[in-house]
């Protein structure tokens, strides 16, 4: 649907104004904008889960660092939290 919506926009110029090239400059920023607004979001989530997949990671290498003594469990913890935070934020789950 939001790929279409360049050319509707396009059409809708072409038809109120009956000007080719204003309408084409239309439709051609409208997907511009379209295009750059969805590669920005993506790459602000894509930024985000890297970030949440360090954090586990240090936490893991920190359990397995302290594995039998009392930190063990508390990083465990740690983890166990961490991890049920992401998968209540996630979309997909």
């Amino acid at each position: 649907m939001i790929s279409g919506e360049f050319l509707i926009l396009g059409l809708l110029s072409y038809l109120l104004t009956s000007k080719t090239k204003l309408s084409t400059n239309i439709a051609g920023g409208t997907l511009t904008v379209v295009t750059f607004g969805f590669f920005i979001n993506c790459r602000n989530e894509f930024e985000k889960k890297l970030k949440e997949n360090a954090e586990l990671g240090e936490l893991m290498n920190l359990i397995i660092k302290y594995r039998g003594t009392e930190l063990e469990a508390k990083f465990q913890e740690k983890y166990t939290e961490k991890v049920k935070e992401m998968d209540s934020k996630s979309k997909y789950v």
